[in-house]
């Protein structure tokens, strides 16, 4: 390899190593195994996406078409504020994982609330028992 930045000593004991390498039948018939199931998987997944990838264009056709028929009969400060809406709804998606995630936060949080103050009456009829 000219211009490589390996130092030849290093080249020629990796070639060296590689001539002199013996790969049991097993391990041979395990590696390809592997690697033809990592085709066989890739191929699928993009199967899935392409798939997928037409499932949501005849959605996204199909809306645009029932939003067409909607939006035929709206004024203009009607469809401004959809195409507003849309906009958001967009902008949303993406993070929706972690809205929710805080959202339930905040909901726990609350909730725990309510139970210290459960825990803190229960403390005061045990003491009252006593």
């Amino acid at each position: 390899m000219p211009g490589s930045m390996i130092p030849h000593s290093l080249l020629e004991a990796n070639q060296i190593w590689l001539d002199h390498l013996y790969i049991s039948v097993t391990n041979y018939q395990t590696i390809r195994e592997r690697k033809m199931a990592i085709n066989r998987w890739q191929l699928w997944k993009k199967k899935q996406q392409n798939q997928q990838q037409q499932q949501d264009d005849e959605i996204e056709d199909e809306n645009d078409d029932d939003d067409d028929k909607w939006m035929k009969h709206l004024n203009d400060t009607h469809k401004s504020k959809l195409e507003y809406i849309k906009q958001l709804y967009r902008s949303i998606v993406p993070y929706f994982h972690s809205i929710v995630v805080v959202v339930l936060k905040m909901l726990l949080s609350v909730v725990s609330t309510g139970k210290d103050k459960e825990a803190e009456i229960m403390e005061d009829v045990n003491v009252s028992r006593k």
